[in-house]
């Protein structure tokens, strides 16, 4: 700025600094399967400043029956998966360079991943000859409750080393 009377003049400087607010660089979109361990994710990669600031994150709100999440001390996304669930939830995250902010809703897909039916067999009966064993499967469970089929193979042995198929139905009787 220059001031003058008429005669003398004076010059004064300013400097203005403008911040320019931080944006969406990439939608934040992810996928997953049930129950994956997921490395921490770089924000950074999905956030950007245009004056190259560095920028915090606060996650605003996200579906708790699915995951839960924290961002760490390296400014990074944790995500921790809820075993056995699957399905799709949104996350919004707002970035701020500490003058301005951003906030985008992403969207976590968890893919349903089938898991291995669980639990015990226990064999019922009384080992001795002529007597009937038979297969307690009361125990076993899948958690996605898809039907279950059994196949049956019982086997002896009489030293434990060489073992010989002799029947194949959910009951034996042991032979004299």
């Amino acid at each position: 700025i220059t001031i003058s009377d008429g005669t003398n003049e004076t010059i004064q400087s300013f400097s203005i600094y403008v911040n320019r607010a931080p944006y969406v660089g990439t939608d934040l979109n992810l996928t997953f399967d049930e129950d994956e361990v997921i490395n921490p994710i770089d924000l950074d990669l999905y956030f950007s400043d245009y004056d190259n600031d560095t920028l915090n994150y606060t996650i605003d709100s996200y579906d708790t029956n699915f995951f839960t999440t924290s961002i760490d001390s390296d400014r990074k996304l944790n995500l921790v998966l809820v075993a056995n669930k699957f399905g799709t939830s949104d996350i919004t995250i707002t970035a701020t360079d500490g003058y301005n902010s951003v906030t985008h809703t992403g969207t976590i897909i968890i893919n349903s991943v089938n898991d291995d039916p669980t639990g015990s067999v226990s064999i019922l009966g009384i080992t001795l000859p002529n007597n009937e064993l038979s297969v307690d499967l009361t125990q076993i469970t899948d958690i996605e409750s898809d039907s279950l089929t059994y196949t049956y193979l019982w086997q002896m042995s009489s030293d434990n080393n060489v073992w010989e198929d002799v029947g194949t139905s959910e009951t034996y009787t042991i032979p004299d």
